[in-house]
């Protein structure tokens, strides 16, 4: 069974795109061996998105895989946030750009909270599949 949760409404504006962006994620459950694992799906969500979030969904944030929101941004990446969902995996999909992303302080931050990191820029294209039971890097 897969179930989605959707942890913020409206809270941005057209101005401000980033901050509208929905946060998704994602629950995989094992029926057979009554397990589950989830992944949080960032998009481009900055300081005032994730405030938002902590504040009405902390209770409900962990999960095992990451997708780093906002290209590995300083605005996109932070301790609480990352202490709150506590992944096994994360994940930043970027390229080259002019940005500077992924930066130094959320790569640092991200190193300091999950067992392993993937960047798309130097892994290439990152698959991870799962059964309900945990997630695997394929």
């Amino acid at each position: 069974m897969i179930k989605l949760f959707f942890l913020k409404e409206k809270f941005g504006t057209h101005s401000d795109a980033n901050n509208s962006s929905i946060v998704l994620k994602i629950t995989i459950t094992n029926e057979e061996k009554k397990t589950s694992t989830s992944a949080i799906l960032g998009a481009d969500a900055e300081m005032d998105c994730w405030a938002y979030i902590l504040s009405e969904h902390r209770w409900n944030m962990q999960a095992d895989l990451l997708k780093v929101s906002h290209h590995g941004s300083d605005f996109g990446t932070y301790k609480d946030v990352l202490v709150a969902i506590n992944p096994k995996y994360a994940v930043v999909s970027v390229g080259t750009n002019s940005y500077g992303h992924p930066e130094q302080c959320a790569l640092s931050f991200l190193a300091q909270s999950t067992s392993q990191v993937f960047r798309t820029d130097r892994d290439g294209t990152c698959v991870f599949e799962s059964d309900g039971t945990g997630w695997e890097h394929v």
